[in-house]
Formats: structure tokens, C-alpha cells, sequence
């Protein structure tokens, strides 16, 4: 499955890079294709992260929501996309 992963990032040291990786890590070892934005460049606007996540939601077929995803306006956007395009929702225990 492809699945994008969605969490908070901003005002977290490094954004919350680590929680992204070990959510791919363990993702991939279960078979799945992994998109995240730990990947994206610093500098761009915030409409710029979210235009991009959403090309990522568009080819995925699932969405994986890291813990503290419901106080990050970034991921409460990405998840109502991804509901509105139908994906499975899975969150992070």
C-alpha cells in the first residue's frame, strides 16, 4: 500500500523528523510504500508544504496519523483530504 504519513512538524525540535522516520521504518518493514514530508526542503510557506503533501495524498492509498496530529492545523487539513478523497486513516497507538 502507498500511504502518506501526517503529523505535527512545526515547533518541534528538528520537526518531529525522528517520529516520521520510525513511522517509515516500521511501515516499510510491514510492506508499505512510504511518502512524508520530513523529506521536503526548509523555506517554503506553509500553503506550499500543504500543496505539495496533497500531490502526495493524491497518489496514496492510505494516510498514517502520528501522535499530536489533532493539535496541527497542517495534519487536521491533510487528514480532511485524505477523507474527502476517500484514503484509509490509520493512527499511530
Amino acid at each position: 500500500m502507498v500511504i502518506f504519513i501526517s503529523g505535527p512538524m512545526t515547533g518541534y525540535p528538528n520537526y518531529n523528523r525522528e517520529a516520521f522516520y520510525a513511522a517509515e521504518k516500521r511501515l516499510t518493514i510491514e510492506g508499505d510504500i512510504v511518502l512524508s514530508p520530513a523529506y521536503l526542503p526548509e523555506g517554503l510557506t506553509d500553503a506550499e508544504y500543504l500543496h505539495i503533501c496533497k500531490a502526495y495524498i493524491d497518489v496514496s492509498e492510505g494516510i498514517y496519523l502520528l501522535e499530536g496530529y489533532e493539535n496541527s492545523k497542517g495534519s487536521i487539513e491533510e487528514l480532511r483530504y485524505a477523507e474527502y478523497k476517500r484514503l484509509k486513516v490509520y493512527k499511530e497507538r
